[in-house]
């Protein structure tokens, strides 16, 4: 599954943990991470973003708060940055 097809699913997740002002800043750091991460693609032949959203993914199960969901989608990011 590719970034595109697994964030909505993650998203609605989301939803119903934070509020709006959160989801917000969640939507913005995955906005920045497919910016950062651009056409990089991972050895498995996936699009690059798969990797910060399976971790989001893990957190999300965790329960944690909505600044260590922000944290898993902009992680690498410096290792790509411009």
């Amino acid at each position: 599954m590719n970034s595109q097809q697994l964030w909505p699913i993650l998203y609605e997740k989301c939803e119903k943990l934070y509020n709006n002002d959160e989801l917000k800043l969640i939507e913005r750091a995955f906005q920045f991470g497919l910016e950062k991460h651009q056409e990089r693609v991972r050895l498995n032949g996936l699009d690059y973003m798969t990797h910060p959203l399976g971790v989001m993914e893990i957190l999300l199960e965790l329960n944690v708060d909505a600044t260590t969901i922000i944290a898993s989608l902009i992680h690498e990011t410096v290792n790509h940055a411009d």
